[in-house]
């Protein structure tokens, strides 16, 4: 006889977003070449309302950390359930997002772009292991071309990447209407 079993044990549910208003992104930021993270907390109340919200993860962009705090205050949730079921306050924790590429405005950004998007990244972002949103969402982008070909030829583009990166940064400053896609794929 095979016995079940036991039911694994009741587990607090944490607080679930019902509206989550997403802040604009300022023209005037997105012309800079500005993009980042905020992360966010707060407690949510058995209203279902934020307390407490705070900046955890700061984007480095002053603005777009306040713009995201005022949008997150006006979230409201289902609140959190503890063992039994019972509606509790609970943490909880968000990320906004202020990014201006796409992979359609990505097919269309020219070198001059690029280079101004590359340079605000570096003066805000000085780290040098610290590399841009544009340059990850760039290298998916040829990690699925990569992959497509099915051929070691497309693993060596991916592996020649970083080194492409400069070489478009370099040849872009010269080109800046020349298309950074382009230029980049020239470069691996």
């Amino acid at each position: 006889m095979i016995i079940p079993a036991p039911p694994p044990p009741p587990r607090p549910v944490a607080p679930k977003a019902l509206t989550s208003p997403q802040p604009a992104f300022p023209e005037a930021l997105r012309a800079t070449g500005a993009q980042g993270d905020v992360g966010l907390g707060g407690v949510v109340r058995l209203d279902g309302t934020l307390i407490e919200p705070v900046v955890t993860k700061s984007s480095r962009v002053p603005e777009f950390d306040q713009l995201a705090l005022d949008a997150f205050r006006t979230w409201t949730f289902k609140p959190g359930l503890d063992v039994e079921g019972k509606p509790m306050e609970a943490p909880v924790s968000a990320r906004i997002t202020f990014s201006g590429d796409t992979i359609a405005t990505m097919t269309k950004k020219t070198c001059a772009e690029f280079v101004r998007d590359h340079d605000w990244f570096r003066a805000t972002w000085p780290e040098p292991e610290v590399k841009s949103p544009l340059y990850y969402s760039t290298l998916g982008l040829f990690t699925l071309v990569a992959i497509r070909k099915g051929s070691g030829a497309g693993l060596l583009m991916v592996r020649a990447f970083g080194e492409g990166w400069e070489k478009t940064y370099k040849t872009c400053r010269k080109k800046p209407d020349a298309l950074y896609l382009t230029i980049l794929a020239k470069a691996i």
